[in-house]
């Protein structure tokens, strides 16, 4: 593993993964090095700020979970999903959703989806892919939200904000 201009050595475990014990900050990349190879992204990335090919980063829970509480809002305590079979789908691509494509915009349109009658959002892919535009549906980086859309935080902002509006979230997923 490589942090910043450190290496560190990975230890096998059983399945074919790796581990290692390493402090990261979260504004710090990291990348692996497999037998002196170039260096190239986790695979398993939380976080991919600088796209496919950038450094991965660590995401602190902690922090996620103090700028958007999922669990420590009322609205969010007291919701409770249409159930499906009476459910109004909207399925939604927030790159295009709004002229700014951000999780922050498309909350502002909340009220206006509620005022239709949509009971679900469901999110086209967001997984990180390369480029600028897609559909999400070229994921590379499966576990990582796509950054153009806006931070870890604000999905959780933006999924706290749907509760708040009586809407569910569901995701696309490839």
């Amino acid at each position: 593993m490589i942090l910043g201009e450190r290496r560190f050595a990975l230890a096998p475990l059983a399945g074919g993964y790796w581990q290692g014990d390493v402090a990261a900050d979260t504004r710090q990349g990291y990348r692996y090095s497999i037998d002196g190879a170039a260096p190239v992204p986790d695979p398993r990335s939380r976080w991919q700020p600088d796209g496919v090919h950038g450094a991965s980063h660590v995401i602190d829970a902690e922090s996620l979970a103090a700028a958007a509480p999922l669990n420590g809002s009322r609205a969010h305590r007291e919701f409770r999903a249409v159930p499906l079979t009476q459910a109004i789908i909207y399925e939604l691509h927030i790159g295009t959703f709004t002229p700014q494509g951000t999780y922050a915009a498309a909350q502002g349109k909340l009220a206006h989806l509620v005022e239709l009658g949509v009971t679900h959002l469901e999110l086209m892919p967001l997984a990180t892919f390369p480029g600028r535009r897609g559909w999400g549906y070229d994921g590379v980086d499966l576990f990582a939200p796509f950054p153009a859309y806006g931070t870890p935080s604000e999905l959780a902002a933006f999924v706290r904000a749907c509760h708040a509006a009586g809407l569910a979230v569901l995701l696309d997923v490839v």
